[in-house]
C-alpha cells in the first residue's frame, strides 16, 4: 500500500523508450511507510532493454534509510545496484535538531 504502480510504471516507459528514464524510489514514504521495490523496477527497465546509460534512478530514504541496516530482512539499497543517488533526513532519525541529509 502506497508503493509505486509497477504495472503503470512498466506500460509508460514501455510507451517512451525513445527517452531518457528518470525514477524516484521511495523507501519508506511519510505517510504510509511503503518502500518501493528497487529490485523490481530494476527488473522492468532490464525487461524493456533500457541501457545503463539511459536511465537515473534516486533513492528518496529520507524517512526509512537510516533505519534499514538495523531491520530484518530489509530491502539491500545500496551502490552495488544501479542507482545514482540517495537521500536521507538525519533530522528524522538521527536527532539532529535542524534539517541535514
Amino acid at each position: 500500500m502506497g508503493e509505486i504502480n509497477y504495472d503503470l510504471l512498466e506500460a509508460e516507459i514501455a510507451k517512451n523508450t525513445d527517452r531518457s528514464v528518470i525514477i524516484n524510489v521511495n523507501i519508506g514514504t511519510t505517510v504510509k511507510g511503503a518502500v518501493d521495490d528497487l529490485d523490481r523496477i530494476l527488473r522492468i527497465l532490464n525487461r524493456l532493454r533500457i541501457p545503463r546509460e539511459k536511465f537515473y534512478i534516486h533513492c528518496d530514504g529520507a524517512l526509512f534509510a537510516m533505519m534499514m541496516p538495523f531491520v530484518d530482512h530489509a530491502p539491500l539499497v545500496n551502490f552495488e545496484k544501479p542507482i545514482d543517488s540517495i537521500a536521507v533526513s538525519g533530522h528524522k532519525m538521527l536527532g539532529c535538531p535542524m534539517p541535514c541529509g
